[in-house]
């Protein structure tokens, strides 16, 4: 599946997956793309599967751009001397093994906080990757027209993804009327769903030893990329949970269209600490 040009409607909209959220939006944030030399200016996306760009520029050779999070790798924040700080990253291409290095600048600030949700969602689906021998789906289009309109609360800023989401930075809704549900589920996991919960942290007795579980109720923990494992106390971010195939994506109970109803989404933890991203090493590509 091509990550350019395939996640984009033509009113200019973005286009999700069916039962993908959408967690922060950005407006008016600057991509580079270096190996194809675009640059572009547009609005950015972090749902729960992925980080999704769509230009300003409907007219321009790129007109969106998605990457999964098992895809990325070598992920830091570059502060330069003069100029804004910015999120430089590299992705390998589903299908065909290329690899590209991108560039992100926020022009009203944010970066060092969207890098840090951005390298704690690709962590927590790297360990789903590693500790499940997950393999990247075989190359393949969405069906041309099979869009509808996505349900308002496809937005869910306070989704509990399993780390604390600087929503209080990135406070903007993306506009309504312009985001489009496909009727593919994701291809690849994303981040953890409600049933995804209840495994990580189960509240009734463990299942019969037939069923898959983890030791002490808790996901394995898996190396990404130089990073310190979170640490569940006072005011750190809570252990990743555990992950599940999103191939079709769980229902949630009480809705429709396999997005959660209001009063439903867990909250994050509060005072969340972000730490250094530069004290983080790169990362391996993804085999």
């Amino acid at each position: 599946m091509s990550m350019f040009n395939n996640s984009h409607h033509e009113s200019g909209g973005v286009v999700l997956f069916n039962g993908e959220l959408i967690l922060l939006f950005c407006e008016n944030v600057n991509i580079q793309v270096v190996e194809r030399n675009h640059n572009e200016t547009g609005k950015l996306y972090l749902t729960t599967h992925r980080m999704i760009f769509t230009n300003r520029s409907m007219s321009n050779s790129m007109k969106s751009l998605s990457i999964p999070f098992y895809t990325l790798h070598d992920l830091s924040l570059e502060q330069p001397i003069f100029g804004a700080n910015y999120i430089k990253g590299k992705s390998s291409e589903a299908g065909n093994n290329s690899k590209f290095t991108f560039k992100l600048k926020f022009t009203s600030g944010g970066a060092t906080e969207y890098g840090q949700a951005l390298l704690n969602a690709a962590k927590s689906v790297r360990n789903f990757q590693q500790s499940n021998a997950f393999q990247p789906p075989p190359a393949y289009s969405n069906p041309a027209g099979q869009y509808y309109q996505a349900p308002p609360n496809v937005y869910q800023p306070a989704y509990n993804c399993g780390f604390a989401l600087p929503n209080d930075i990135f406070n903007q809704p993306p506009p309504a009327g312009f985001i489009y549900t496909s009727e593919a589920p994701p291809p690849y996991p994303g981040l953890n769903t409600h049933e995804m919960q209840k495994s990580a942290y189960p509240t009734q007795p463990p299942p019969p030893p037939q069923q898959q579980q983890f030791g002490s109720g808790q996901p394995p923990q898996m190396g990404f990329g130089g990073f310190q494992q979170p640490l569940n106390s006072g005011g750190s971010y809570p252990q990743q949970p555990a992950f599940a195939p999103q191939i079709p994506p769980p229902a949630y109970p009480g809705s429709q269209n396999g997005y959660p109803s209001g009063g439903q989404i867990p909250q994050p933890p509060t005072n969340p600490m972000y730490p250094n991203l530069n004290d983080l090493k790169p990362s391996a590509p993804p085999s």
